[in-house]
């Protein structure tokens, strides 16, 4: 693109491709102060729901966003610098092989850069044991329940302890209230990432060998 028409009035919207399942690009307008660095295949952070993501420019243009759209357009919040960009024709064929598996193209991408996903991944929230009840202590059936499967294993994903055992967050906030409980928010891990997996063991030779 010309130097001339980067810099030229007007609203720049750039399709962005981040690593979730989603149906296609999200719509996102560029500020002028970032016009001049962003082009296809840059790496790009964007506000997504109430935390930020990390995605690639696969489209860039001139325009005006649908009505449906205008009013909850949001704006590009700077270039990753920490990705290094693609090339453009990668990002076409990411694209293209997603279309072709009617696979959501996110899901390429993640496939392709498991460690771009890290920062848009939800971290994901543990419940852990606090101080132990007191005895007669008053608890209800839920509470009780969940203190006793700390107890036994530890600790518990939040969604793990609401979906088995009816740990709703008003049961949660009780219980933290009173100390009963408290919590731990985690990264997720990458299983592509060195040193995050434990080695599997060696296997002893048998006797044959």
């Amino acid at each position: 693109m010309a130097e001339e028409d980067r810099t030229a009035g007007g609203m720049w919207l750039a399709e962005v491709l981040l690593p979730l399942a989603l149906p296609g690009t999200l719509t996102y307008r560029v500020p002028d102060g970032l016009v001049a660095e962003v082009a296809v295949g840059a790496g790009v952070t964007v506000p997504l729901g109430r935390r930020r993501a990390t995605g690639f420019i696969a489209g860039l243009r001139r325009g005006e966003p649908p009505p449906a759209v205008a009013e909850r357009l949001r704006d590009v919040i700077g270039v990753a610098r920490d990705e290094t960009p693609l090339e453009p024709a990668f990002v076409r064929f990411l694209v293209g092989a997603a279309r072709y598996y009617f696979a959501p193209p996110g899901e390429a991408l993640r496939v392709a850069f498991p460690r771009t996903a890290r920062g848009t991944i939800p971290r994901r929230r543990f419940v852990l044991p606090g101080r132990p009840p007191a005895e007669g202590e008053r608890l209800g059936t839920r509470q009780r329940a969940l203190l006793a499967a700390l107890s036994a294993q530890g600790e518990m994903a939040q969604a793990e302890a609401t979906r088995e055992l009816g740990a709703t967050p008003a049961v949660l906030r009780a219980l933290a209230a009173r100390g009963l409980v408290r919590f731990e928010e985690r990264e997720p891990v990458d299983p592509f990432a060195e040193g995050t997996g434990e080695p599997a063991p060696t296997p002893a030779p048998t006797p044959a060998q």
